[in-house]
């Protein structure tokens, strides 16, 4: 039987989500959910409020290393403590990759450094579609460490719900501080089980994979403007469009990888973007994963 955190808190192995606030996440394993930085966009709790303004904050400050100074020093510094860690006991497996490091951090973000005059990036998620070796794994670490704070006062606040007893962090972590516009060490409690820290997450910022991917900018924009572009109709009116499957191979030949042809054509042309934002807007409007939705997912 899996030991799960619910275990601990409430000595119960299999608890329904809806008669909890966090993910039950296992104590010794990882679940394959991520941090979305959408339902933290679209959330109402009071986690998300404060999210919200702390994930900007940053994306401010990226904004501008990237955007106006154009400074290496500032980019590292940036990205110096967004690293994997495995308090949440979200994601895949370890990866133990270049992800891990400062130095690879800023070489897996270079993806953006290429594009960075011509694509206009204005919202958090977006990194995804534009930085290759990023996506659910690498969003949700980085959200993880610019959250810390606010994850781990999440967690010690479910811990005193059920009486649970907490220690000064054991290890070095590192939260983002929105005053200051940098990187503090935290130095508050920590839930410890068999030496390992656990942080609880809110459940309703979690997805089992994003819905925003740079394949799904490709095929509900940019190819289904060509679609629409290309079609015909015959004499009594009717419409005929171009398969899109066919469209998105042409164009893939055309271009190369998946990212090098959406780098093409979004290139100068923002309002393929604006385009996707609204149909990321409106498919989440509805995503957050319901409490059974949760159940299946954690005790299948």
């Amino acid at each position: 039987m899996t030991k799960r955190i619910s275990n601990h808190l409430l000595s119960q192995n299999k608890v329904e989500h809806c008669n909890i606030d966090f993910v039950n996440t296992a104590i010794s394993r990882d679940e394959q959910l991520f941090i979305d930085p959408v339902l933290i966009e679209v959330g109402t709790t009071s986690f998300c409020d404060v999210a919200k303004r702390k994930t900007a904050d940053f994306f401010s400050q990226l904004h501008t290393a990237y955007y106006v100074a154009n400074n290496v020093e500032h980019k590292k510094h940036l990205l110096k403590h967004a690293r994997e860690i495995n308090d949440t006991h979200l994601g895949y497996a370890k990866k133990h990759g270049k992800g891990n490091t400062e130095e690879g951090l800023y070489e897996i973000f270079k993806g953006i450094d290429d594009y960075i005059t011509s694509i206009k990036i204005n919202r958090m998620f977006e990194l995804v579609l534009y930085v290759p070796e990023f996506a659910e794994d690498g969003m949700s670490d980085l959200l993880t460490n610019i959250l810390y704070k606010e994850l781990s006062e999440f967690t010690v606040q479910q811990c005193q719900k059920y009486n649970i007893e907490t220690q000064i962090c054991p290890k070095e972590r590192f939260y983002w501080n929105s005053q200051t516009h940098t990187w503090i060490k935290y130095t508050g409690q920590s839930l410890v089980i068999d030496g390992n820290i656990h942080l609880l997450v809110p459940k309703e910022i979690v997805q089992t994979h994003y819905r925003f991917t740079t394949d799904n900018f490709l095929r509900s924009v940019i190819v289904e403007n060509i679609c629409e572009a290309e079609a015909s109709y015959d004499k009594n009116g009717k419409k005929s469009r171009p398969q899109k499957d066919k469209v998105r191979e042409n164009i893939l030949k055309q271009n190369g990888t998946i990212f090098d042809t959406v780098h093409k054509f979004a290139e100068g042309n923002n309002d393929l973007l604006k385009q996707y934002q609204k149909i990321v807007d409106e498919k989440y409007r509805a995503l957050t994963l319901s409490d059974e939705e949760l159940d299946m997912r954690i005790y299948k």
